[in-house]
């Protein structure tokens, strides 16, 4: 008999159900009353992580993927990983028993390597986001420059976190290959900066959040139909970011149809069954297209994510109104021809 929980507590309808309303009432309240906004601010992402944790344990354990129900030693070890809790990244429980063994996690060269280089690109994405950005575009140039230096400031700060997050987990033991290559497991900039859309956007922008929303809340619900599962999948997002990607990626999945080309959001397979390829100039003229029109909408979304007050404690709805008032709302007129077009057609 296992350590820890009480008989009646091992089913997803037990503890580890009740502890997932609670953990998301006490989430929404906190969003919502918190006497002091910036200190909630500061260790909202912390709360996040561990309520992620906890709501993937009790899915695994309720469909036998953990073989045996943790104990409460386990079960806090999981939970408040050194490795983890602060900086993340999301990990399964499977993931985390695995740490317990010390053979399957030696310290090796690829291992330093792994915590030397994501460490170094940490500092450098820091340094790059809070100084080489106003000194690449200064202040007296056209405003759409501007947004696009705040927006890139703010996704550096990003790949600054995801970066420290990949060095802590890795000093951990966690390895999502068993250390045998070096890779990034947080963040691809590459497939951010120069994008091929805005779905590869939100892929890329956070690969644990991806793979949990995709395991825990897309899979499940798909048997219920493909569209309410897409919708529940992108509810915690912001109705913009859900909007832009549901409209570039239906959008191009139609002009896909139409022409047989690779233009889908994402990209094809090496071998797939389009006429027209994307080594096609035409269809690399397209898709650079939209990779250019996925860097202006991203200059949008990120313009809000200055230094200004509202850092500190979050920006307000009027906050990004105005910043988005400065630039005639462009983007969102773009999205709506956008929309209209692919009812065209």
């Amino acid at each position: 008999m296992r350590l820890g929980w009480p008989q009646n507590f091992c089913s997803v309808g037990g503890f580890f159900g009740e502890s997932t309303v609670i953990f998301l009432f006490h989430l929404l309240l906190s969003e919502l009353f918190m006497a002091d906004p910036a200190t909630w601010h500061k260790v909202r992402g912390a709360q996040i992580l561990l309520s992620m944790k906890i709501i993937s344990l009790g899915y695994d354990v309720g469909k036998g993927t953990v073989a045996d129900l943790p104990n409460i030693f386990e079960y806090m070890g999981y939970c408040f990983n050194v490795g983890t809790v602060i900086f993340g990244p999301w990990i399964t429980y499977e993931q985390y028993y695995k740490l317990l063994d010390a053979e399957a996690n030696p310290m090796s060269m690829v291992w330093a390597a792994q915590v030397l280089s994501t460490t170094g690109l940490s500092v450098f994405c820091l340094v790059y986001s809070n100084c080489f950005t106003h000194w690449l575009i200064l202040d007296s140039v056209n405003k759409w420059f501007l947004a696009y230096r705040d927006a890139q400031s703010f996704r550096f700060s990003h790949y600054f976190i995801s970066f420290l997050s990949d060095a802590t987990s890795s000093l951990s033991g966690i390895s999502p290959d068993g250390g045998s290559q070096l890779q990034w497991s947080v963040a691809k900039p590459q497939h951010i900066e120069v994008p091929r859309s805005l779905v590869e956007v939100v892929t890329n922008w956070n690969l644990p959040m991806h793979s949990w929303l995709k395991t825990y809340v897309f899979k499940p619900v798909r048997p219920y139909g493909t569209f309410l599962a897409v919708i529940m999948t992108y509810a915690a997002s912001s109705l913009l970011h859900v909007s832009s990607q549901l409209r570039h990626t239906f959008f191009r999945r139609r002009l896909s149809q139409i022409f047989d080309a690779c233009v889908q959001a994402k990209r094809c397979k090496e071998k797939c069954d389009h006429k027209f390829t994307s080594r096609h100039p035409a269809v690399f003229l397209t898709n650079l297209a939209f990779g250019a029109l996925a860097v202006f909408h991203l200059a949008y979304l990120g313009l809000m994510f200055d230094s200004s007050d509202g850092e500190d404690k979050g920006y307000t709805m009027w906050h990004t109104l105005d910043k988005w008032s400065s630039l005639s709302f462009l983007s969102h007129w773009v999205a709506l021809g956008t929309l209209v077009f692919y009812w065209l057609i």
